[in-house]
């Protein structure tokens, strides 16, 4: 099975390394937008509706999926530039089920 935004707001919710950057299940069940670490905190991951991106800083973004279409190099180019615990692991995460 490829690699969904849904695969991977369903993962992070349920994983607790999220659980201290927000409540993660009403994120999820209100169909909010998702950021990894926090959307105040660069770089960060930005799971929306119907894509991924890592957001190196404001404006400055690269698709890891958009829509059905996953750009695996990216997640991979992600992982290796990111020092957060919780959005390694989500990266690391999506690189083995892409």
């Amino acid at each position: 099975m490829p690699l969904t935004i849904k695969m991977v707001r369903e993962w992070v919710t349920s994983n607790d390394l999220y659980s201290s950057y927000f409540d993660v299940a009403t994120y999820v069940a209100q169909g909010k937008d998702i950021f990894v670490p926090s959307e105040n905190k660069y770089p960060h991951v930005h799971v929306g509706k119907d894509f991924i991106v890592w957001s190196k800083s404001k404006g400055n973004h690269t698709d890891l999926i958009r829509g059905s279409m996953v750009y695996k190099q990216n997640i991979g180019s992600a992982a290796g530039f990111t020092t957060d615990f919780g959005m390694s692991q989500l990266l690391r995460y999506m690189n083995s089920q892409a």
